[in-house]
């Protein structure tokens, strides 16, 4: 997969046997599957129909167009894995740690010795930031996996450990100047909160929250993030003033002949992967401007909804959406691993397009499967303690 999503035209003829051993291992494991499990594969599979039934009827059937959409179907055959392994989560939360030190590392090295603008990470600005907030959160969740048997020394160890990690995690956000997946704070940091079980103290609450101040003073004093809040006042300005050639200009641009689109083609949309094509064609009659062209929608509702219709929304929000209400009864760890990526992916698609970049997309459906097959996991032997209790 990591080879597939690496150099993606290099290996089409490698998608297609994944693809072709993921139908293979469903049809061999569904007999252990029961009705949620079903539901969720369903939900995986469902985007990539849609979509790949659009572009079929353009005449489309050129391999790379299907890259994305393979991430879905690929992560099948990895949720029967961890469905029929029954590993823990904390290996996953580890891995989550490590990420974010690296991110972290990173950024600053980026922007404080190579002197760039903007900490892309090697992958992108947005994306960095999207994956690194992500990360900074799981990497908290480790606090509720510490060992028992440590004395308080160590607990005390991994504790700082982990927070010094989420925070780097959450630097490297805040130096990739992605406004966007700062969204999503706030949501995250009040489940983990609730998870955790943490209960501040007046005191300890005045203590957290002047840091918290203090910092977000702080950081304005940094270059890469003084230069993105006087653009986004700047861009602000200009868009009252009625100049929409900005970076948050264009998106409105976009957004407004996005929706055009949509209630034109309510249903199906304009077709996948069409959206720019169209904005083009038609961009007298949308009244776009010039500078606005050859843009996505920065905004995955938006995106789904232009090309792919009502249809296409759904096809995306039944897994996401349809994973977080059938996770809702689980225990409070399994339930905010499974809420942790659904309240991401719908907190960062408001302002960014997560299914036309491959690695979020992995990233983040790689993830949804882990965590989900631990809830199933844990939920079944819950269901069986509870079966043994009440006989």
């Amino acid at each position: 997969m990591a080879s597939i999503n690496a150099i993606p035209r290099l290996f089409d003829g490698m998608m297609i046997l994944c693809l072709l051993i993921s139908l293979g291992t469903v049809c061999s494991n569904t007999k252990h599957l029961d009705k949620q499990d079903r539901l969720f594969i369903g939900a995986l599979c469902l985007y990539p129909l849609v979509s790949a039934i659009s572009l079929l009827q353009q005449g489309s059937v050129e391999l790379n167009e299907f890259d994305t959409l393979s991430r879905f179907l690929l992560c099948v055959p990895v949720y029967l894995f961890f469905r029929a392994r029954k590993i823990a989560p904390q290996y996953f939360l580890v891995g989550a740690l490590i990420a974010c030190v690296c991110f972290g590392a990173t950024a600053l090295h980026e922007v404080f010795r190579e002197n760039e603008a903007r900490a892309s990470g090697a992958i992108n600005p947005i994306t960095f930031g999207e994956i690194s907030i992500l990360f900074s959160f799981y990497t908290l969740l480790l606090l509720k996996f510490i060992p028992k048997h440590f004395d308080e020394q160590k607990i005390l160890l991994a504790k700082a450990l982990i927070i010094l990690a989420a925070g780097l995690g959450l630097i490297a956000c805040v130096l990739s100047s992605s406004r966007g997946p700062l969204i999503a704070v706030p949501f995250l940091a009040l489940a983990s909160l609730n998870v955790l079980q943490v209960k501040f103290k007046p005191k300890t609450l005045f203590v957290t929250c002047s840091v918290i101040i203090c910092a977000l003073v702080a950081s304005l004093y940094i270059a890469p993030v003084a230069s993105r809040v006087n653009d986004t006042l700047l861009d602000l300005k200009s868009i009252q003033q009625g100049n929409t050639n900005t970076s948050i200009g264009i998106r409105t641009e976009v957004w407004q002949a996005s929706w055009t689109l949509f209630k034109a083609h309510p249903m199906a949309g304009v077709g996948k992967e069409r959206l720019v094509e169209e904005i083009r064609s038609q961009q007298h009659a949308l009244n776009v401007p010039s500078y606005a062209l050859g843009y996505h929608a920065h905004n995955d509702y938006l995106q789904l909804l232009s090309e792919l219709g009502i249809i296409g929304l759904m096809s995306v929000l039944a897994l996401y959406l349809g994973a977080a209400f059938m996770a809702r009864r689980a225990a409070p760890t399994p339930k905010l691993l499974v809420l942790g990526v659904c309240i991401c992916w719908l907190t960062f698609g408001l302002t960014q397009v997560q299914l036309a970049h491959q690695r979020i997309t992995l990233i983040e459906v790689i993830t949804l499967v882990c965590f989900f097959a631990y809830y199933k996991n844990n939920d079944s032997i819950r269901s069986n303690q509870e079966s043994k209790t009440d006989t």
